[in-house]
C-alpha cells in the first residue's frame, strides 16, 4: 500500500502534528506501508526538519504567497499534480493551509481516496482565530472536502462532536494520538539540563512544554505561579518551547509580578534535555484554552510526572486514573491545583506509576498504528468494491 502524507510543516516548532506524523509513519513503514511525505519548507529551515526513518520526504520551497496562505508553493503544485495518482491513499493533516486545499482538491478530481486529520482545528477557540476567512473557506471548500473524503480522523471524543457540527455528512473515525515507546534518544556527550540551568537544582519545578502562544493559557500560568511562588520560596517555573509571538507579552507580565528570578525560558527542548526537564520537574502544567490532544501531556505522564491540565485538553482519563488534576482555564482553578500538588508529599510517586502504565497500555504508536493501518485497508477495500 502506498500512502502520501501531506503536511503544512515538518519543523518540530510547528507543534504536535509534526510528532504525530513522524512517529505514526515510522510505525506504518515497519508494518509494510510505503509512505511518502510532501511538505513545504522555508529558507534556512532544513536543519530543523524532522526526517522520519524509512520514509521518502519531499520538501518544497514556500513562495512569498505563503505569507498570505500558509504553505503555498509552486513546486508543490507541480509535483503533486504529477504524482498524486501514484498513491493508494492520501492522508492530509490539519485544515485551512494550502497543501491541505490542493491535496484534497486533486484527490477529488482524480478519484483518489483521501482522509483528513483535523488536529483540533474545529474547536470553538480555534475557529474564532481568523474566523471570517475560515467561514468563507469552510463554506466554499472545506465542507465539501469533509463530505467527499473517505474518512475524517478525530483524535478525541470531543472532536467527533465538533466534526459533526461542522459537516454532518462526514465519515468519522476515532483514532487517538500516541507516543513511541522509549521515546527519548540520548546522544553521547549531550548536555544535562541541570548543567545549563543549575538554578533549578533542589527546587520544586512546574514545567510547561509547548509553543509560547496565547491559546496555551500561559497568562493564567504566570498569574497563578506568581501567587503560589510567594507561598513556596523554592518553587520555580520552566517554560520550554518556541515563541509563536507571545513571549514579549508574557515577559512583561513576569516583570510586572517581579518573579523574573523564578521563571526560566529554555527555548525548544529535545532528546535528553527534554527528558531531563520531565525528570527534574514536580508537575507538568497546561492550562490551554483549546487543545486537540497534547503529545506533551502524554510524554509527561509517561515520564511519571503528575499533570495539571485544563478540561479543554480533552483528556478526562487523567482524573479517573489519578494521574493529575483537571482544571478550568482560569487562575483560581490553577492556583488551587498547584497548592494541592505542592502540599501533597507523596503525590509524585502516587500518581506517576499509574499514569505511566495507562499510557503504555493505551497510547503508544506501537499499538495505535494497527487502528490506522486497518482504517487504510478498509478504505482501500471499499474503493475496490465500488469500482
Amino acid at each position: 500500500m502506498k500512502v502520501l502524507m501531506v503536511v503544512a510543516s515538518l519543523n518540530p516548532e510547528w507543534g504536535g502534528p509534526v510528532k504525530v506524523v513522524k512517529h505514526s509513519v515510522e510505525q506504518l513503514v515497519k508494518n509494510g506501508v510505503d509512505v511518502t511525505i510532501f511538505s513545504p519548507i522555508s529558507r534556512n529551515e532544513k536543519k530543523s526538519i524532522v526526517f522520519p526513518e524509512g520514509v521518502d520526504v519531499r520538501l518544497f520551497k514556500r513562495s512569498l504567497l505563503s505569507n498570505f496562505w500558509t504553505g503555498f508553493s509552486f513546486s508543490f503544485i507541480k509535483l503533486l499534480k504529477q504524482e498524486i495518482r501514484n498513491f493508494d491513499i492520501v492522508h492530509v493533516h490539519e485544515l485551512w493551509h494550502f497543501p491541505h486545499f490542493l491535496a484534497s482538491r486533486l484527490s477529488i478530481k482524480y478519484n483518489i481516496p483521501f482522509v483528513i486529520t483535523v488536529h483540533g482545528a474545529l474547536s470553538s477557540f480555534a475557529l474564532q482565530l481568523k474566523s471570517f476567512k475560515k467561514k468563507i473557506f469552510g463554506n466554499l471548500f472545506e465542507k465539501e472536502f469533509f463530505r467527499k473524503a473517505s474518512g475524517i480522523q478525530a483524535i478525541t471524543k470531543t472532536e467527533i462532536a465538533q466534526i459533526k457540527q461542522f459537516e454532518p455528512g462526514s465519515k468519522i473515525k476515532l483514532i487517538f494520538n500516541g507516543i513511541p515507546e522509549n521515546d527519548v534518544s540520548v546522544k553521547e556527550g549531550e548536555n544535562n539540563l541541570l548543567d545549563i540551568y543549575p538554578e533549578i537544582i533542589n527546587k520544586r519545578v512546574a514545567l510547561y512544554l509547548g509553543r509560547i502562544d496565547r491559546i496555551k493559557g500561559l497568562d493564567i500560568l504566570v498569574e497563578s505561579f506568581s501567587i503560589v511562588s510567594a507561598e513556596f520560596d523554592n518553587f520555580m517555573l520552566v517554560i520550554a518551547g518556541p515563541d509563536f509571538g507571545y513571549k514579549k507579552a508574557l515577559t512583561r507580565m513576569i516583570k510586572e509580578r517581579k518573579i523574573e528570578d523564578k521563571v526560566i525560558f529554555t527555548g525548544t527542548l529535545s532528546g535528553k534535555l527534554k527528558s531531563d526537564a520531565f525528570n527534574n520537574s514536580d508537575v507538568f502544567v497546561l492550562p490551554s484554552h483549546s487543545e486537540a490532544f497534547s503529545i506533551a501531556v502524554l510524554e509527561a505522564i509517561y515520564s511519571k510526572l503528575p499533570v495539571i491540565i485544563s478540561r479543554e485538553c480533552n483528556f478526562p482519563e487523567i482524573e479517573e486514573i489519578n494521574a493529575g488534576i483537571l482544571i478550568y482555564p482560569d487562575s483560581s482553578s490553577l492556583t488551587e491545583a498547584l497548592r494541592s500538588i505542592l502540599h501533597e508529599k507523596n503525590y509524585k510517586s502516587n500518581m506517576g506509576e499509574k499514569g505511566r502504565d495507562f499510557v503504555m497500555n493505551n497510547y503508544t504508536w506501537e499499538k495505535i498504528v494497527f487502528n490506522l493501518l486497518n482504517w487504510y485497508k478498509s478504505i482501500k477495500k471499499n474503493e475496490k468494491n465500488r469500482s
